[in-house]
């Protein structure tokens, strides 16, 4: 298998800082928001059909995928659910991110009841830093992901684009704010948009004349987001592949192994092993009630 071709699995931990019940997410809800962050990531969502035309040629299975880990850094055994009673739940933030696991280890992700948007106005449904933002102290801390609780609920993809964000993934109309200028994320095959939010125009060519948007695409805001692009794929696969903020290690087999996760092909040689033990079992039993009917 080359390079281009192995799927990377990312250990990934849940802190839910809460207060009230409804805060306090359940572990299914978690385990379906982890379902949609796979689906997205592997294009396993069965709403790329609704890709526009001449994006859709281009939407890209990343081979990332992501599970809860089941050893903890202690050692123990765990649910990758980390459980936290704090009142900085109601203004998330980078002091809300609460018993950070190792970020060379694991993903973490901190689930708060509430992001302050400041000056910009809005909602904050979450936000992650870059690599190359959490490299030293102290966001080195704070590497990982922050959402409110209300977008962690098995169909929102928020933690689908925060993830980009995390991989080194930009919004499509690159830095500032949306819909105030053409812009440009660095990937060749997005083309240029001022971004859309909550809005799924049906074409939109406004920056250059012919070109059409990849309204489509996670890292924009629209409200029909389905897809990675090819070139987005090659961007966080480096991303992962670098020592930048130790992704690296993250995908390492001793990593893997330290959190409980099994790698990516394994599962199957794991199941056919276990068949032909199977096979194996059921012929030796056959072959000893011959034996004692002889």
């Amino acid at each position: 298998m080359n390079a281009a071709e192995q799927v990377y699995t990312i250990p990934v931990v849940f802190h839910v800082i809460y207060v009230t019940a409804a805060q306090n997410v359940s572990d299914a809800t978690i385990a379906a928001q982890m379902n949609r962050l796979n689906l997205d990531w592997r294009k396993q969502n069965s709403d790329t059909t609704n890709i526009l035309s001449g994006f859709n040629a281009i939407a890209a299975d990343t081979k990332i995928q992501f599970e809860l880990a089941k050893i903890d850094p202690n050692g123990n055994c765990t649910n990758g659910i980390d459980r936290i009673y704090s009142h900085k739940t109601y203004l998330g933030s980078d002091q809300s991110k609460l018993n950070p696991w190792p970020k060379d280890k694991y993903l973490n992700v901190w689930v708060v009841d509430n992001i302050p948007s400041g000056t910009s106005g809005g909602i904050t449904l979450g936000y992650a830093y870059f690599p190359s933002a959490t490299q030293y102290a102290p966001y080195s801390n704070w590497d990982g992901i922050i959402m409110i609780y209300s977008t962690c609920n098995g169909s929102s993809r928020t933690l689908t684009h925060e993830a980009g964000h995390w991989l080194n993934l930009n919004h499509v109309w690159g830095g500032g704010e949306i819909n105030v200028a053409c812009g440009d994320d660095g990937v060749t095959d997005t083309p240029e948009t001022k971004g859309h939010f909550s809005t799924c125009p049906s074409i939109d060519s406004s920056c250059a004349p012919g070109v059409l948007q990849n309204i489509n695409n996670y890292m924009d805001y629209s409200s029909c987001t389905y897809m990675f692009t090819y070139g987005q794929k090659d961007r966080v696969r480096a991303a992962l592949e670098s020592s930048m903020s130790q992704r690296n290690n993250l995908w390492s087999a001793a990593n893997l192994a330290a959190t409980g996760i099994t790698p990516a092909g394994q599962l199957v040689l794991l199941k056919q092993t276990l068949q032909l033990t199977e096979i194996s079992f059921a012929v030796e039993v056959q072959l000893h009630i011959q034996e004692q009917l002889h």
